[in-house]
């Protein structure tokens, strides 16, 4: 019975190793990914939003980040946009970054934009201040999603063509602006 049991658990081990994170890997893809990267003006970036100097915890965050992170503001608005040319886990949903820096996060159901686009949405209040989260992904074959683990497993299963945006728009609704 022992022997089967290490079996099967030995089964179970092979089976998931082509999924398992590989650092090397990541870190030429890494490199490969800031070669082909086709520029800001060929995502999701309003020529109207401003390009801003990330701080210095968002340029930590960026370097060691598989892709390309910008990040924009049109006044009111903050957006991070990130591009991806192959699935990874460091690409994680804005609550659990928001959570991560001491905000309180209150989901809140999907929203509609007026041009029919799907969104997820989040509350995030810390010090008084409340901002509100929308975030969606998109990819080069049409397809969007608004959860970062669906999209997860249907890049990594190949059920969806890359390369990726992930488009965060963080809107303050009230007390100071800090985010």
């Amino acid at each position: 019975m022992k022997l089967y049991l290490l079996f099967f658990c030995a089964c179970i081990v092979a089976s998931t190793r082509p999924i398992w994170p590989d650092a090397d890997a990541d870190s030429t893809r890494s490199t490969a990914s800031r070669a082909s990267f086709p520029g800001w003006a060929a995502g999701p970036v309003s020529p109207d939003w401003e390009k801003l100097t990330p701080s210095a915890r968002d340029a930590r965050f960026a370097k060691d980040f598989p892709g390309e992170t910008g990040i924009f503001s049109d006044g009111t608005t903050t957006f991070v946009v990130r591009w991806l040319d192959h699935p990874t886990r460091r690409l994680h949903p804005a609550s659990d970054c928001l959570r991560a820096l001491g905000y309180d996060i209150t989901p809140r159901p999907l929203r509609e934009k007026a041009d029919g686009t799907l969104w997820s949405t989040c509350e995030a209040t810390r010090d008084g201040a409340t901002v509100r989260v929308h975030e969606r992904l998109l990819g080069s074959d049409g397809r969007s999603w608004t959860d970062v683990s669906t999209w997860f497993w249907h890049a990594s299963l190949r059920r969806a063509a890359g390369p990726w945006w992930a488009v965060t728009e963080i809107t303050p609704i009230s007390g100071p602006s800090r985010h």
